[in-house]
């Protein structure tokens, strides 16, 4: 049995699928369409203190952007261990749907209102542009420095050609939601959306044809490995490949029959891919989609992103704040917590739970006010054996996660230091855990 506090921290063996970020609220899924009604992404009753996230973009296995409500942008140089938040970017309260890297320090995120931020400085500043138009942009797609797409309501597409300076309307012919789109060269494409419709360009945009999906369900996301080859997911189970370019959609079968409601797919390779949807939903796939994989469960939030950046590594996010990570390993670290409910009464450090531990626990502690925190784990001889937190944060409730899978069993102290931003006090407290193998 897992504590209260920490009962949304498991860590599944192997192709592990570990849960680093979950608000108060993500035992109850988030509403879902039924039938062929209509979901639309960024379209959730607005919870004060939830942030949803929408879209997600790696760079690498070390670098990754998520997007989310009012404007929040959340990045991690750690393969998703630590996040760091900016609210409002650009000035923006806008919901941010979609995001896409054009290269290392170069990236696009789109969302509601026709908003188009750009960052040329690898996410310390975002810049509005100028998107002509005021239509909700759910989906962008780059394939190289300079050409990217944006899709969006009412059957919007736009095109860039100068890495997202200038962007110029495309008639896509149709007036239903395109959801998802994705660029395997600069001149081919396929674009998805509602009631099953599928476009596809091999011009560079100039023309946008629809393809017979064979279905009516609404397709959320696509991901194409090459300009023959791809996948669609959407609701009730929906899985398409193609292996002609478009040209023709083959239903996939998933395990069991289950029909989930899929908003998201991500292939870094021809063979490997993971598509994600409501309650938690994780499938994935190593021979190009022909057969689907149900991973274990972690949340019973929708998830509505995910990205790949090999093989056996990625991040899935999704509403109330989640954050899933992807991964070959059995390390965990987990994110900040939001404050929900307000301000910590005190500074506090919890004790570890679960302890004895063998091999991971999850340490808890409490901040009034904004501080410079360190936290370290230190060995009966005082030699560190590991930093949990090294960074700024502000007041609320946190959780780190310490791995003492490469340690001896035996007894280790945890000491958290806060140097609090608006006055010289420091704040310290040491606790005692036991790793017993």
């Amino acid at each position: 049995m897992f504590h209260p506090r920490f009962n949304r921290f498991l860590i599944i063996a192997a192709f592990s699928c570990i849960l680093i970020h979950a608000s108060h609220s993500d035992l109850s899924a988030q509403p879902v369409a039924t039938g062929d009604e209509e979901f639309l992404p960024g379209r959730v009753p607005y919870t004060p203190g939830v942030i949803n996230l929408w879209g997600v973009s790696s760079l690498h296995r070390d670098t990754a952007t998520a997007v989310a409500d009012l404007g929040t942008i959340k990045q991690t140089n750690d393969g998703g261990y630590t996040w760091t938040t900016t609210y409002h970017a650009a000035g923006s309260s806008n919901t941010l749907l979609g995001i896409s890297y054009i290269d290392s320090s170069k990236a696009i995120a789109v969302g509601s209102g026709g908003t188009i931020l750009k960052t040329t400085d690898a996410g310390v500043n975002w810049l509005k542009q100028e998107s002509h138009t005021t239509e909700t942009l759910f989906a962008v797609s780059f394939v190289d420095t300079l050409t990217g797409n944006a899709a969006g309501d009412h059957g919007i597409i736009l095109r860039t050609s100068d890495g997202g300076a200038t962007w110029i309307k495309q008639d896509s012919g149709r007036t239903y939601p395109i959801l998802g789109i994705s660029l395997s060269d600069a001149n081919t494409g396929i674009a998805v959306g509602g009631g099953g419709k599928i476009l596809r360009t091999t011009d560079g945009g100039a023309t946008w044809s629809p393809q017979t999906s064979g279905v009516t369900n609404f397709l959320y996301g696509v991901s194409l490995t090459g300009a023959s080859t791809g996948t669609v997911v959407g609701t009730l189970g929906t899985v398409l490949q193609t292996t002609d370019g478009g040209g023709t959609w083959t239903p996939r079968t998933l395990p069991n029959n289950i029909q989930p409601y899929l908003y998201a797919v991500s292939f870094k390779d021809a063979a490997t891919g993971v598509a994600v949807g409501n309650a938690g939903t994780m499938l994935r796939t190593t021979d190009g989609g022909a057969d689907w994989t149900l991973l274990p469960k972690l949340t019973n939030s929708n998830l509505y992103a995910v990205s790949i950046t090999d093989s056996n590594r990625g991040i899935a996010v999704g509403g109330n704040g989640t954050i899933v990570l992807l991964t070959d390993t059995g390390m965990v670290v987990t994110e900040v917590r939001p404050v929900i409910g307000g301000i910590p009464p005190r500074f506090r450090l919890e004790q570890n739970y679960p302890n004895p531990f063998n091999p991971v626990t999850t340490i808890g502690f409490d901040l009034t006010v904004a501080s410079h925190v360190r936290l370290q784990v230190y060995n009966l001889l005082g030699i560190e054996v590991a930093t949990l937190a090294d960074e700024d944060l502000g007041p609320g409730f946190y959780n780190r996660v310490f791995d003492g899978a490469s340690l001896p069993s035996g007894v280790y102290y945890y000491r958290l230091i806060a140097a609090r931003h608006a006055s010289q006090a420091i704040d310290i407290e040491t606790r005692k855990l036991l790793l017993i193998k």
